[in-house]
């Protein structure tokens, strides 16, 4: 410092022209000091980052306690329960054939909270045997991965002189109209026609047996929009409590034969079930309710 002037030493400038050891350089290096505290402020300040799921699920199912589905349902939660780390609630939406359930998990947030274990009856049978629904089975989801199905089965009463298909068939051809059937729900209904119909079997139909579901297949949807990774972590845990053998035990006791597919191949299933029942239902002549 001489004569009042400023001069620049250079281990603290370098090879830079501007001085940094004076006045100037140092509001400088006190406004990028103060950038950087900025930075960091704002770093420390920010709420963290949560790993998914950090809050309880929801199972949506579209149909009653006790169905199929709502049994295959609480098997999985316990198992996901125990696996994810957060409990899972299931949220029962019976009516019209299960769109009503279905069309609020298609509504929901597409954040992984809010699953829907689907059927036959949701993702297949409703956009074939309702004149509308509220919702795209394929394209308003995300599929997660299959779960299984039930078989169907043909039975008569106990005292039924038919103890054989082939029986039931011949007495049903020998007397046209004369025999009824009749079907738990909707998702039973095409089966049980497009038998009748390929048999040649003229027979009536009894709509409904109160209180008595039974479905075919089953798989795991997440709303359209769901992330990739949520979708694939919800595949893994599902794959993973499906080949535990004490949840293998439980379902193969309800009769489910139960598997998983990856998220493509469950995208493809629906698709191609889909324009299979909107084959047969034009096929079998059944009226859209």
């Amino acid at each position: 410092m001489g004569n009042g002037r400023t001069i620049c030493c250079s281990p603290c400038c370098g090879p830079t022209t501007t001085c940094c050891c004076g006045p100037a350089g140092r509001q400088e290096k006190a406004m990028r000091l103060g950038r950087t505290l900025g930075i960091l402020l704002a770093i420390l300040l920010a709420p963290p980052a949560h790993a998914w799921p950090d809050k309880p699920l929801k199972f949506i199912v579209s149909f009653a306690p006790g169905t199929a589905t709502d049994n295959l349902a609480r098997v999985l939660a316990d198992a996901l329960t125990a696996s994810l780390g957060q409990p899972i609630v299931i949220d029962n939406k019976p009516g019209a054939q299960g769109s009503i359930g279905a069309n609020q998990a298609a509504k929901a947030a597409p954040d992984g909270y809010t699953l829907l274990i689907g059927s036959a009856t949701t993702q297949a049978a409703a956009a074939s045997l309702l004149k509308s629904i509220p919702y795209d089975p394929a394209k308003d989801f995300a599929p997660v991965t299959q779960l299984g199905h039930i078989a169907q089965v043909l039975i008569v009463k106990a005292d039924s002189p038919y103890r054989d298909v082939a029986a039931l068939i011949a007495a049903a051809r020998a007397q046209p109209g004369k025999l009824n059937y009749g079907q738990g729900s909707s998702g039973n209904l095409l089966p049980s026609a497009t038998l009748v119909k390929r048999l040649g079997l003229d027979v009536a139909i009894a709509d409904t047996l109160k209180g008595f579901e039974l479905l075919t297949w089953f798989a795991m949807y997440a709303p359209a929009g769901t992330p990739a990774a949520i979708v694939d972590t919800l595949n893994i845990a599902t794959r993973k409590a499906l080949a535990d053998p004490v949840v293998a035990a439980k379902l193969v006791a309800m009769g489910f034969e139960m598997y998983a597919s990856t998220p493509a191949d469950l995208g493809a299933f629906t698709t191609a079930e889909v324009a299979k029942w909107k084959s047969l239902v034009a096929e079998t002549g059944i009226e859209q309710e």
